[in-house]
């Protein structure tokens, strides 16, 4: 087991290693919290549910359960209020705490609804996919989608903790562990070149894991609020969300991240701000980790939807690129010189 202390305000630990669901009750039992609220998509609950529960009851403690139907669709505010009904309705109160069981969308959800339902209740994270364990779940961002965009509402608020069980990545599909790689070559692409050698161990899952949370910490712990160096992480993003709302979520967020850098990446060797080398370099990897990263969307297009990114400031628009494969840089873009200006098209 790897241990990893994320030094925000407040600070906690993130565990990564075998079996650690079954330990949830008596980690949570730590906390002093009276009643879980324990929050799952029917996937995740169906796979791993009865192990958590089993973990609670174990421990003495009282909770509830509510289950939302899978997938993107349900960051929604319809599903946000039902959440809060059901914390209502189960007398969830502020020495309580709210358990995310699941993927990227069951976090965003339910760490959104602790940290706005009685202005804030615990919340601990239990990521069951490797985008939720490298990327997620740690940093405290939390949110739901509007139909002109994602993560458009949403708040800054740490979890007490993390689990990172990395027996559930063994239920993964294939398509829901290319959406975690997505995000592991991101790492691998703006600070540490030589973690995309062992992307493609499975016998390494926990240091990749950890690796990722490395740098993720770094960011965290020195930009809590997403102003500065948090930025990096980023790398993609703005394009990969564009593409995910052209395609009305059907491309899955790590596919859209793999073609967003490398858009990204081929926009920025035109401009002379990559070298070539560093996009063959990611092209390779994302290769050897079996990532789609060729769109059939046209850039303008993708451009125009990501411009409602909630990363625009005003006329201005900051983006992340390599200044070579493992060192990221930002650069500052007025949106017309984004979307219009000959030197960043393809």
């Amino acid at each position: 087991m790897k241990l990893l202390q994320i030094n925000t305000h407040p600070a906690y630990p993130v565990k990564i290693g075998s079996g650690l669901l079954d330990t949830a009750g008596s980690e949570i039992k730590k906390t002093g919290s009276r009643k879980v609220a324990l929050i799952a998509d029917e996937n995740t609950f169906g796979l791993f549910g009865n192990r958590v529960v089993a973990s609670l009851e174990n421990a003495g403690l009282s909770y509830c359960v509510k289950v939302i139907a899978a997938g993107e669709n349900s960051k929604s505010h319809e599903t946000l209020v039902d959440v809060y009904d059901f914390l209502f309705e189960n007398r969830i109160t502020r020495s309580d705490l709210v358990a995310a069981l699941g993927g990227g969308v069951v976090g965003d959800l339910a760490g959104f609804a602790a940290a706005t339902y009685l202005r804030g209740v615990g919340l601990i994270q239990l990521p069951t996919t490797l985008l939720a364990m490298t990327d997620s779940s740690v940093g405290g961002k939390t949110a739901i989608n509007l139909r002109g965009g994602k993560n458009q509402v949403g708040a800054f608020y740490q979890p007490e903790f993390v689990l990172c069980d990395t027996d559930a990545l063994t239920s993964l599909p294939l398509a829901e562990w290319h959406c975690g790689m997505g995000e592991c070559v991101k790492y691998a692409a703006i600070m540490d070149a030589s973690l995309a050698d062992i992307l493609t161990d499975n016998a390494k899952t926990e240091e990749i894991i950890y690796r990722c949370l490395k740098i993720k910490a770094y960011a965290v712990e020195n930009d809590t609020f997403d102003k500065g160096v948090r930025q990096m992480l980023n790398f993609g993003h703005t394009l990969a969300h564009g593409i995910e709302k052209l395609s009305d979520y059907a491309v899955p967020h790590g596919t859209a991240v793999a073609q967003g850098m490398y858009l990204m990446t081929a926009l920025t060797v035109k401009n002379g701000l990559t070298p070539q080398s560093a996009l063959q370099k990611l092209e390779l990897v994302l290769q050897k980790c079996g990532l789609d990263y060729r769109t059939s969307y046209p850039l303008a297009e993708i451009k125009r939807v990501a411009l409602s990114d909630k990363k625009r400031k005003g006329d201005k628009i900051t983006v992340v690129y390599l200044e070579d494969f493992g060192r990221y840089s930002l650069k500052e873009l007025s949106v017309t010189e984004f979307t219009e200006g000959g030197a960043w098209t393809l």
